[in-house]
C-alpha cells in the first residue's frame, strides 16, 4: 500500500515542528532559517531564474492572507536571499512575521506541487532538511574540535 503523500501544510511542520507554537521567537527564528535554507536548496534544483518566478507567484498569492508579507522580498545574489524579514519582524512582532513566513513557505510547497507533483516536492523538502542536518553537524564538529584546541 502506498503511503500518503504530506500536503504543503504537513511539509511546513516538518521544518517547522508544532512543538515550537508555544514560543514566538523561536517559531520566528525557526521559520526564517526554514524559508533560507528553502531559498538555497530550491534554487539550486530550478534554478535561480525558476526559483525567482516561484516566490514571485507565492509572494503575490500569500500576500492577500499574510499582509506582513508585503516586506518581504526575494533578493538574487551569488546566495539566495530572503530581504525584508528583519523590516516584518520589527513591524509586525514575532508571532504575525512567524505566520507570515509559514504562510510563505506552505504557499511556495503548493504551488510547487502542481507543477512538480506533491510526491517531488515532499522529496525536496526532505533533501533540504538532511542536507540541513548535516550542516548542523558539520558545524558542531568545527566548534567541538576548535572548543577543544589548547
Amino acid at each position: 500500500m502506498p503511503s500518503e503523500v504530506p500536503t504543503a501544510r504537513q511539509l511546513v511542520h516538518q521544518l517547522v515542528p508544532r512543538e515550537l507554537t508555544d514560543a514566538s521567537d523561536v517559531v520566528f527564528a525557526a521559520a526564517r532559517e526554514a524559508c533560507e535554507s528553502v531559498s538555497v536548496d530550491f534554487t539550486r534544483w530550478v534554478g535561480p531564474g525558476g526559483y525567482d518566478a516561484l516566490i514571485s507567484r507565492a509572494l503575490s498569492e500569500a500576500r492577500t492572507t499574510y499582509p506582513a508579507l508585503a516586506l518581504i522580498h526575494y533578493e538574487v545574489s551569488a546566495e539566495p536571499h530572503i530581504g525584508g524579514v528583519a523590516e516584518c519582524l520589527d513591524r509586525h512582532g514575532a508571532d504575525v512575521a512567524a505566520q507570515a513566513l509559514l504562510g510563505l513557505l506552505e504557499t511556495i510547497f503548493a504551488l510547487l506541487g502542481r507543477l512538480i507533483g506533491n510526491d517531488l516536492v515532499a522529496a525536496l523538502v526532505d533533501r533540504s532538511m538532511e542536507a540541513r542536518a548535516l550542516d548542523d553537524r558539520r558545524s558542531q564538529r568545527h566548534v567541538d574540535s576548535g572548543s577543544s584546541a589548547p
